[in-house]
């Protein structure tokens, strides 16, 4: 079998299995792993794991060996990484949630040997040409401790991060980086009484904190189930199992402190990482929990979970950002300018990780691990450190502040901008939960920044644009303040929690159209300008290719994906990224008697153009035989018009006809988007405040036409 290229010296120094080990051998009896109903002493986690860690060695796994781990989250799961350390191999968590063509090349690019799978045919369906091998079969002699001969250099796990050529990196992560993390350390406190909740994706470096912090040192870990982490369920835990201790992302947190607080109480120990940490957030949390500590954890992947803390206070809640902290013992952080120099107290420079907690490089990718991996100027010969490509402010006392990303940087007229100044600012406004700032296209050689805010809701009454622009002027330059202000309901969030910047709205340009059209639905009139399209259906339906053709036709055309924020009285399109908008298809099952009846009810839809996409389609069937007998799409006049019908059904034709034989639709693009169109047409019309304008001297016209008319007009009012 192929040998690790990081293999380490044989060293005897503690391995992760061994401190697992010797926890064992003082207390077998105390409960380790919790699942649902199901409970696991150490004894018993370390008998299947000694087992199944002889069944990989018969299956050819040896020292320095990668071996995939294709299992749902539960005790299955930590038995196998343990039988993998236990073998002398890294572990690689193959996520079953992730698509099997991604698997399938994490586990080529790692150079998996083996992959341990609940049955073979979860290893075939990955098209992987290796043998499997199932927990269940480890049922004969057990590997004795020591025989697998992993030093403390050796790899523990392989964990794979997204790589700025389009390929994943797998960063190759040896034990000494896990237990020089969790050894010897105070950001919590490690032990026999903490209860930890394990919810990070298992292919996050959080996984390593969360179980390896527990079971090591003789703690709980309490398995999350399922593959993502649920406020709601975290919730459930916290209070059943009398969680001690827990890590979650910033963006995570923030929903938890919003929606759920009652998960934080009876909580001892709160980590939070991965992200900004919400200065507003973390005040409401210590302000409403005060026995709770709260840390502040920073470190990317190829530090290994944690390369500074900070142990977060009330007066941290009313400052800019929450400061990042100080280096764990056993690490070192340096802030260094482009020529690896020493920036002074309060300047900006990047941040370079160094010490126990590095990784040896990414397998495979000589060439970036020598980009980002350097040699140590401060350090003894032949050690390195690891540049994170972040921009950090060291203050007096040696604490950092986070200040960005250097390669998250965006220009606009000249200036450049660190989104995340703009958003900590937003974030401190009583009436914003949550925001995001993003650059954005204005024209073909100009840029804006647009800011996302999600509205605090209770009592507080929904922020303008104007007392948004406001509030960040008083902190920030002129340059620095956003152009555009839009309320979303949510910011988008990737299945780990984070801010997913990519699925972030488009603000546009309304055209005059749409921007009369929304003024009348501001007025109460949106169910008069609904458009029902009815089309009678013979013979069978594939419901999923059309529902999948709905949604090509959305991605094709912009206005259908379409919705509408208020900001200052005025309409803000934003439009969703193709990809991210999913329409509604309902399935109606309805007598022949009752079908023209709930086919009229449906057709009386009213859009909420601020939250929901302007077309919605119910697929009619019969309550007998099952078959389709009519589909209804219903459309806001803002998106279609008579005109725009004709293309919009022969696109949804064509798509159905191509998914309904499991094909891509081949739709020709579409030769100018929309957005440019009604850009286009305001550049036209031009400036209202400009008085020689075409918009000004139509607005003249008819203020002059329409002088002296008597009466007045009495609008209705759209109830609140």
């Amino acid at each position: 079998m192929p040998a690790s290229p990081f293999e380490g010296d044989g060293d005897r120094m503690p391995c992760i299995h061994d401190l697992f080990e010797a926890r064992v051998a003082r207390d077998p009896g105390r409960t380790a792993l919790v699942s649902g109903t199901r409970k696991l002493t150490y004894g018993e986690a370390d008998a299947r794991a000694d087992r199944l860690a002889q069944r990989l060695v018969d299956a050819g796994v040896r020292r320095g060996s990668v071996v995939g781990v294709h299992l749902d989250r539960g005790p299955d799961l930590v038995i196998a990484a343990l039988a993998v350390l236990k073998a002398g191999a890294a572990y690689l968590m193959l996520d079953p949630d992730l698509p099997a063509a991604r698997l399938r090349e994490l586990a080529e690019d790692a150079g998996a040997v083996a992959v341990i799978a609940p049955t073979g045919e979860a290893v075939r369906r990955l098209g992987l040409p290796l043998r499997p091998v199932r927990v269940a079969d480890a049922a004969g002699p057990a590997l004795p401790h020591g025989a697998g001969g992993a030093g403390p250099e050796d790899v523990a796990c392989v964990m794979f991060t997204s790589g700025s050529t389009g390929r994943p990196k797998g960063v190759a992560a040896p034990h000494r980086a896990v237990t020089g993390t969790l050894s010897g350390q105070q950001y919590v406190p490690f032990g026999p009484d903490a209860v930890w909740l394990q919810c990070a994706p298992v292919s996050w470096d959080a996984f390593a904190l969360e179980l390896w912090g527990a079971l090591l040192f003789g703690g709980v870990c309490v398995l999350h189930p399922g593959p993502r982490p649920d406020a709601v369920v975290i919730a459930g835990l916290v209070a059943a199992h009398r969680i001690t201790t827990m890590y979650l992302s910033g963006s995570l947190f923030n929903v938890l402190v919003d929606e759920y607080p009652g998960a934080l109480a009876g909580l001892r120990h709160l980590i939070v990482g991965g992200e900004a940490l919400s200065p507003a957030h973390a005040g409401r949390a210590l302000r409403r929990f005060p026995e709770l500590r709260l840390t502040n954890g920073y470190g990317p992947v190829e530090g290994m979970i944690f390369v500074t803390t900070h142990p977060v206070t009330p007066d941290d809640a009313e400052r800019g950002c929450v400061p990042i902290g100080r280096p764990l013992p056993g690490k070192d952080a340096y802030v260094l300018d482009a020529r690896l120099r020493p920036v002074p107290d309060g300047e900006a420079g990047e941040l370079y990780a160094a010490g126990a907690g590095l990784a040896h490089g990414y397998l495979g990718r000589g060439a970036q691990t020598a980009e980002r991996f350097v040699a140590d100027p401060f350090g003894t010969p032949g050690t390195r450190m690891y540049r994170t490509g972040d921009l950090v402010r060291r203050q007096p006392g040696g604490r950092l502040e986070f200040a960005g990303r250097a390669d998250a940087q965006v220009k606009v007229n000249g200036y450049r901008i660190e989104p995340a100044e703009i958003e900590a600012v937003l974030s401190r406004h009583p009436a914003v939960r949550r925001a995001a700032v993003a650059a954005e296209a204005a024209g073909p050689d100009e840029k804006r920044l647009v800011a996302y805010c999600v509205a605090a809701g209770g009592q507080r009454a929904e922020p303008s644009g104007a007392e948004l622009r406001a509030h960040v002027a008083a902190a920030l330059p002129d340059f620095m303040v956003p152009a555009v202000f839009a309320t979303v309901a949510a910011l988008p969030l990737t299945p780990t929690g984070k801010l997913d910047r990519g699925a972030l709205p488009r603000a546009a340009r309304p055209s005059a159209a749409q921007h009369r059209l929304w003024l009348l639905d501001q007025l109460g009139a949106g169910l008069a300008y609904t458009l029902p399209v009815l089309i009678r259906l013979r013979g069978p339906v594939d419901s999923a290719a059309l529902r999948a053709a709905l949604s090509d036709v959305v991605d094709r055309h912009e206005p259908l994906r379409t919705v509408f924020s208020a900001g200052d009285g005025e309409p803000q399109p934003l439009v969703l990224p193709a990809g991210r908008a999913d329409p509604v298809l309902i399935e109606v099952r309805t007598t022949g008697a009752e079908r023209e009846g709930r086919i009229a009810e449906a057709a009386r839809h009213r859009f909420d153009l601020r939250v929901e996409l302007p077309v919605r389609a119910a697929l009619f069937l019969d309550d007998g035989d099952g078959q389709a007998r009519a589909l209804l799409l219903v459309m806001h006049h803002i998106a279609v018009d008579g005109w725009s019908l004709v293309p919009l059904l022969r696109d949804l034709s064509l798509a159905y006809a191509a998914r309904a034989g499991h094909e891509v639709p081949d739709l020709p693009p579409l030769p100018v988007p929309y957005a440019d169109l009604a850009a286009e047409q305001r550049a036209r019309l031009g400036d209202r405040a400009d008085p020689d304008s075409p918009v000004s001297r139509q607005l003249d016209f008819w203020t002059a036409e329409l002088a002296g008319l008597s009466g007045g007009l009495r609008l209705p009012r759209r109830p609140d």
